[in-house]
């Protein structure tokens, strides 16, 4: 008794007659009323439908026994619940007795409806068939309307709908695994109309019997699709494989893979390997490149056909997903025309480039036989030139020589062009003095310059070294060639050539080299025409400056050959900057010689040029110098008015330079003031070949001439003789007859 009254489920017991004997504690509480009000209850009335009652009581008369028999029972004050009832012939307390066992399966129940439900409103047609027989048991409702004519599920079977042997296949398949998924068929409906779908199904078991559960896909859709992109496939103009990626087999190939390859499509599609299309390196390399993107582009390999020809290909690869099969497909695009032309271009290229080598060859060659005589013909009219002519003879003996020395200047050309082609070309690696060699480049185009009324200056930035290790001639002919083209295309200003270091690795510093003029300018498109060989900016038959077109293209290549860039910025009509950096090494065991000491000397410099006025001042800053810049006479009164007071001045013979010079002579010596003049006439003439001034500079300034002379007026060196009137150009102006120091180098 004790174990009836723990039991979890309820548990009655009756008599034969159906009288209330004992009810425990959790059937009590499943009916929702207590034990002694259960006891009193007619048995019959605890059901939901009293008949039932009435037809188990037959059934155990009949067997002795009912076993798991689903019910809908009564329950007090809350809605009736279902449970399993089971009933056993037993003795209770002497007399013959049966035992009501109670389980509430509500729960379970609850569950089972929401099923059915989703079951029966499921979009996709489902039905659940006995795995034995293959006869449907349920169907949801798509299923009847596609399906089952009448809407009468009972005795339809499943092969009614696929097919005998197709049905027999789908359940031999089903067994084996217990699962079968996209079981591809065609199904006709109940209205007769086919259609390609899939049947999915699961083996389950519902009520002691094995079932399978069958869905139903309609593939119309898809199949339509993938006839279409198979249609792509086949007819594409592309060379196509599709190689699955695990053992790069052949699944398929187009008729225009079939025609490239020269193979039969069905035996390439069976058995092939892709490395039997490409040959098994460049099916690797692909396959390599392949993995790190998963895709491929302008792959280019040799290919073989059946016939065993080999062409030129570019393959292209794209992995995709097919049947849940890692593939790649791969297109093909024949390009041995392309490789035939780009062979035969290589060839006329090579040979264009032998016939270059060897006409520039040649002409490097003879660079000593070609300059030999021409060097003849200008010593020669130089000494012709001392003889006594007339001046009708001077003046073609002048047209001679500067038509002489214009050739000369054009075989140079041509002679460095051929050698820097030829390869002929060698750089020097020695010590190079910058500042030495600007100023002995300056010199060069100082005469023209002057000739133009042009006024030339150049800077270094402040603190730069100025040894390095490289090619001092090829440097100059570069600047040479750029300051020889500002003065040339400048009519009216200045020219200014600028150096700083725009970079240093250790000892190999970079440096940027700026030539700007105030010229003509350059319009975009003539930009893009220069440094190309016999290339002008202005290339009309009514040219006005003359030249080969030469002069940039050597500087290009000589700049490349130093392992620097060259370029240029310009705007028409507002001149233009010409730029190149070039790497040089730092001269470690040049010595270098102590400056002239000009320390705490208070120097003023008056210039109107502002490169020409921040040369000057560095060069005598860095000598300890203390310096004052000027641009006019006004801005002298200014600064003697606020009691500024100097020990030297260089002043630029310009507007306002004699106003200048009677100003500072109330409070320096006259003799203390240096002028420069742009020229070696104007300074022998004016004010600055006054007795009482300093010797005058020519313009440009050398830096060695600069300091010594401010030197001297300090009283820091020497007098030495030298001449009145120091020229800086190595050409140009009459050198005066008056000397007082020679020209330092």
């Amino acid at each position: 008794m004790r174990m009836l009254e723990t039991c979890p489920v309820g548990v009655i017991v009756i008599s034969a007659v159906g009288r209330m004997l004992y009810a425990n504690p959790r059937a009590a509480n499943l009916f929702g009323i207590n034990r002694m009000t259960l006891a009193e209850a007619n048995v019959r009335m605890l059901y939901a439908h009293p008949e039932q009652h009435d037809a188990l009581m037959s059934t155990f008369q009949r067997s002795g026994a009912v076993h798991q028999v689903q019910m809908e029972l009564r329950r007090i004050g809350r809605p009736n619940f279902w449970a399993r009832v089971s009933w056993e012939s037993a003795e209770f307390s002497g007399q013959d007795a049966i035992v009501l066992w109670i389980e509430d399966i509500t729960a379970h129940k609850v569950t089972e409806e929401t099923l059915e439900r989703l079951f029966d409103a499921a979009p996709a047609p489902m039905m659940l068939c006995c795995l034995a027989t293959g006869e449907i048991r349920r169907a949801n409702r798509r299923a009847v309307e596609l399906f089952i004519p009448g809407r009468k599920v009972t005795g339809c079977r499943l092969d009614d709908i696929t097919g005998t042997e197709t049905c027999r296949t789908f359940l031999l398949r089903l067994r084996g695994g217990g699962y079968v998924d996209d079981f591809e068929l065609m199904l006709q409906t109940a209205y007769g109309e086919a259609f390609c779908g899939t049947l999915s199904g699961q083996m389950v078991e519902v009520a002691d019997e094995r079932c399978v559960l069958v869905s139903v896909t309609d593939i119309t859709d898809r199949k339509r699709a993938e006839d279409t992109l198979r249609r792509f496939f086949d007819g594409a103009p592309l060379a196509m494989l599709l190689v699955r990626t695990l053992d790069r087999q052949v699944l398929r190939i187009n008729r225009r893979a079939s025609e490239l390859f020269a193979t039969n499509r069905m035996r390439a599609s069976a058995a092939m390997d892709f490395a039997g299309f490409v040959g098994g390196f460049a099916a690797n390399r692909f396959f390599e490149q392949l993995s790190g993107g998963g895709f491929v582009d302008n792959f280019e390999a040799q290919l073989a056909t059946d016939y065993g020809e080999s062409f030129w290909a570019i393959i292209s690869g794209q992995i995709v997903e097919i049947d849940d099969e890692r593939c790649v497909l791969i297109g093909v695009t024949d390009i041995t025309d392309r490789r035939r032309g780009e062979e035969e271009l290589r060839q006329a290229k090579e040979e264009a480039e032998r016939a270059t080598q060897a006409k520039s060859l040649f002409l490097a060659t003879m660079s000593h036989e070609i300059r030999t005589p021409m060097n003849g013909v200008l010593g020669m009219l130089d000494v012709l030139a001392t003889t006594d002519l007339s001046d009708e003879q001077e003046e073609m003996v002048d047209v001679v020589q500067s038509s002489a020395r214009t050739l000369l200047t054009i075989i140079d050309d041509i002679l460095d062009l051929s050698k820097i082609e030829a390869g002929k070309l060698r750089l020097e690696r020695v010590a190079l003095k910058l500042r030495g060699t600007i100023e002995s480049t300056i010199d060069l185009v100082a005469t023209r310059a002057r000739e133009k009324g042009l006024e030339v200056a150049w800077q270094v930035e402040a603190g730069m070294a100025d040894v390095y290790l490289g090619d001092p001639v090829r440097l100059r002919q570069i600047m040479l060639n750029l300051l020889g083209n500002a003065v040339k295309f400048t009519q009216a200003g200045s020219v200014t050539l600028k150096v700083c270091p725009v970079d240093q690795v250790d000892h190999l510093v970079a440096l940027r080299f700026e030539i700007t003029d105030t010229g003509i300018g350059l319009t975009e498109e003539q930009q893009t025409r220069l440094f190309q060989p016999f290339s002008q900016a202005d290339t009309s038959t009514t040219r006005h400056f003359g030249g080969t077109g030469l002069g940039l293209s050597i500087c290009r290549r000589l700049v490349g050959m130093m392992g620097g860039h060259i370029g240029v910025t310009s705007e028409e009509g507002r001149g233009s900057t010409f730029w190149f950096e070039i790497p040089l090494e730092l001269d470690r065991n040049e010595a270098v010689p102590p400056p002239l000491d000009l320390a705490a000397s208070r120097v003023l410099v008056m210039d109107d040029l502002a490169v020409s006025r921040a040369c000057i001042a560095a060069c005598l800053s860095e000598h300890g110098a203390l310096v004052t810049e000027a641009t006019s006479a006004e801005e002298v009164a200014a600064l003697l008015a606020d009691g500024a007071r100097f020990d030297a001045a260089v002043l630029d013979d310009g507007a306002g330079a004699h106003e200048t010079a009677t100003l500072l002579g109330r409070v320096l010596p006259r003799n203390a003031i240096v002028p420069m003049a742009l020229s070696q006439t104007e300074a022998q003439s004016g004010w600055a070949a006054s007795a009482d001034l300093a010797p005058a500079l020519v313009k440009p300034v050398r830096i060695s001439c600069l300091i010594r002379s401010v030197g001297v007026v300090l009283g820091r060196v020497c007098e030495l003789p030298t001449p009145r009137h120091t020229s800086l150009a190595a050409r140009g102006g009459a050198p005066s007859r008056t000397k007082r120091w020679p020209t330092a180098p």
